[in-house]
């Protein structure tokens, strides 16, 4: 059978480079300076919640030319291991070249309790008062007129990844330290125990949870990537990737295709694939849905949402920027349509399919169900476990908005109203409607 990544190649025909192993990539250029760089000289404990912790951060940006930035986004953002999240700012910064400049107002940034099966690495992190900090800077840069000729486009993205040892400040005293204590030791007591507390924050509403998952959680399956990098000088590197997929219609399973074709929206990856830096061994790509394998010849690929992509900046020893292309995650174009195949469609659940409300127009939700995977344990062969929260979300055309920020674990998996499932997760606070995610995929009405 093609294995799924040749398909994936020849279905796409979009520009995007695969190698078969055996061919020679081009030489690698020397390492390129970077462009933009940033730094986080502050963080600070800024408020307490039952929920979450929030914290805001300096955030400092130095360029090698004038530039104007725009459209700052933070993802991956970890600190000290511990996931969280930031909301794009609107704000345009402009640098002058080779001098430092702070963003004008400091960044709110949010660690949310549910994010973790304990809390002892928060109260660590409280008690210990220092931290490292980590993430991946996207901003949209101003161009010069030989830029936009080159590039044809009129702003292109930069992609800027950061780590910095950082103090943890409590600008109110001691007080605000012993009060975030208390308020984590209270949330672990009930993350451990895992009793409902109807008056937290934290306690879901466990009934509607468990009614929600009793009907949903056959046709949820979690999605797992694992592909290698060979690079020039002869070095290996290993990746995975995990999320959640939607069944529907018996054996078709609708994902992300940034989860089968991460290479395609990672700007690292698009950069080291499309530069012909690196290639993926023929044995090295493997996606699994549940306990369907591509490997093992239980899953094949029928079809990709058309391609949507953008200009990302790839700097270079010298010149100007390279002109790499990315994949746009919030996109109907990040799309994907499995099929458990052969023997393996025999063990598949009976039922036709799970419940749409692909014609619902709501604007604004309340306690929508969302899966997540949750890893367990560390290396390539951690195990983990499916979970569902509820959260709130509004609703503007084919598009949804998180209320609440969630991690990479539930990209893919369905939103979940109260008469169906309403749209597919995309991002950390992003979702198309599932009317959208069919007319991509070529999909009519399944319910």
């Amino acid at each position: 059978m093609t294995r799924l990544l040749d398909q994936a190649a020849v279905l796409l025909g979009s520009g995007w480079l695969v190698l078969a192993h055996g061919q020679s990539p081009a030489p690698a250029p020397p390492p390129a300076p970077q462009a933009v760089q940033a730094s986080i000289g502050r963080v600070a404990l800024a408020s307490i919640a039952n929920d979450h912790l929030q914290f805001s951060i300096a955030l400092s940006l130095l360029a090698d030319r004038d530039v104007d930035l725009s459209q700052i986004r933070i993802s991956g953002l970890r600190l000290n291991g511990l996931p969280l999240f930031s909301a794009p700012t609107p704000e345009t910064v402009h640098l002058t070249a080779h001098q430092a400049a702070a963003m004008p107002h400091p960044l709110a940034i949010n660690l949310y309790f549910r994010d973790l099966d304990t809390l002892q690495p928060v109260t660590d992190l409280l008690t210990q008062g220092r931290a490292t900090i980590e993430g991946t800077l996207s901003l949209a840069v101003g161009l010069n007129l030989a830029e936009k000729v080159f590039l044809k486009s009129n702003q292109g993205q930069v992609v800027v990844p950061f780590r910095n040892e950082v103090a943890l400040q409590f600008p109110a005293g001691d007080g605000l330290r012993s009060a975030a204590e208390s308020a984590v030791a209270t949330a672990n007591t009930i993350l451990t125990t895992a009793s409902a507390d109807a008056d937290s924050a934290l306690g879901m509403i466990f009934s509607e949870r468990r009614a929600l998952n009793a009907h949903y959680r056959d046709w949820v399956l979690p999605v797992r990537t694992h592909f290698e990098l060979d690079d020039p000088k002869g070095g290996h590197q290993s990746y995975v990737r995990t999320g959640m997929g939607l069944r529907i219609g018996g054996n078709r399973i609708i994902v992300l295709k940034q989860l089968i074709r991460p290479w395609e929206f990672d700007p690292d990856l698009a950069t080291k694939m499309q530069q012909r830096h690196f290639q993926i061994p023929a044995s090295g790509y493997d996606v699994s849905v549940g306990a369907f394998s591509e490997g093992r010849g239980q899953l094949r690929l029928v079809r990709l949402a058309k391609d949507d992509t953008q200009t990302i900046l790839a700097p270079q020893s010298t010149g100007l920027p390279a002109r790499t292309r990315g994949g746009r995650a919030d996109s109907a174009g990040n799309l994907a349509l499995l099929e458990i195949t052969g023997t393996a469609a025999s063990v598949t659940s009976s039922a036709d399919a799970p419940t749409l409300d692909a014609g619902n127009s709501q604007v604004m939700w309340n306690d929508l169900g969302v899966y997540r995977w949750v890893s367990q344990g560390g290396g390539e062969g951690g195990g983990g476990r499916t979970e569902l929260l509820l959260l709130a979300a509004g609703r503007d055309g084919d598009a949804f908005h998180l209320n609440t920020p969630l991690d990479e674990g539930a990209f893919g998996s369905p939103l979940i109203g109260p008469a169906g499932i309403v749209g597919i997760i995309q991002s950390e606070a992003g979702a198309i409607g599932v009317a959208a995610a069919l007319k991509a995929l070529g999909l009519g009405p399944i319910s």
